[in-house]
């Protein structure tokens, strides 16, 4: 997104001096205030305008001063670590894109239908539709953030993972029909390391899983995103139910069908 700025400058005052060039005129652009004016809060739309804007550039100082002070906490920064996380992090954000919808007015609330686009670096494009409360205080609307005005499941408590599936594929057979390679049940396992208890058994579980060393493990976590799901392979689901089935009961490691 590029935004265009214009400034004005007075008059030159042209000289006599023949063969001289006249001098160059300077103007500096105005960098638009962080705090955002009366004007641009002084509708739901126009609160939502600005709010998206800020969004899709993922301009979090901005942002923290378009929502309501009790959505955004005593901390600002805190706010913008967090936004910054879940789009960042978890999301893997490269690229937003926001398309209002209708705009329901109660008297000092309202709650916006918008259509957002995300271009991941993890799983690609994800489209998804969020409902945006926003609430009128002293003149002003402001959006009631929340993280399920960034992905509507993120409510009560719930986290997103982004896991990658590989595709199934079909079996392979020799010239007399006979299976050379065949699909089985499978189990794919990770972490999201920032769940993991201190000394979790399961980091040791899953390295006898896959046959890795313990230190070699917890290497990879200590070095991956605290917040985003990191995957470790897939394992046959008979021998994970037979032997491993207690890895299903450790916070942090996940197991997927």
């Amino acid at each position: 997104m590029a935004i265009l700025l214009a400034a004005c400058s007075g008059p030159t005052t042209p000289t006599d001096m023949p063969g001289t060039l006249p001098a160059p005129v300077v103007s500096t652009p105005t960098v638009p205030p962080a705090t955002p004016t009366p004007g641009e809060l002084s509708s739901p739309d126009l609160a939502l305008a600005a709010y998206l804007e800020a969004f899709t550039a993922r301009d979090l100082t901005r942002l923290a001063t378009l929502v309501t002070s009790e959505s955004r906490g005593e901390s600002a920064e805190a706010f913008q670590e967090t936004v910054g996380q879940l789009l960042g992090d978890t999301l893997t954000t490269t690229q937003i894109e926001a398309h209002p919808g209708a705009i329901t007015v109660e008297g000092t609330n309202a709650m916006a239908v918008v259509d957002l686009r995300y271009q991941t670096a993890l799983v690609g494009e994800l489209n998804t539709t969020v409902s945006i409360p926003l609430r009128q205080d002293a003149g002003s609307w402001r959006i009631v953030y929340s993280p399920a005005v960034v992905w509507p499941d993120l409510v009560n408590g719930q986290q997103l993972l982004m896991v990658v599936l590989s595709p199934d594929r079909g079996a392979i057979l020799d010239r007399y029909g006979v299976p050379m390679v065949e699909n089985i049940s499978a189990y794919a396992v990770g972490f999201v390391p920032g769940e993991l208890e201190p000394e979790s058994a399961g980091v040791g579980g899953v390295a006898r899983l896959f046959g890795i060393a313990p230190e070699v493990l917890n290497a990879r976590l200590a070095n991956a995103v605290s917040e985003q799901y990191l995957s470790l392979g897939e394992a046959p689901a008979a021998f994970v139910e037979g032997r491993y089935s207690y890895l299903f009961n450790f916070q942090g490691v996940y197991l997927f069908p």
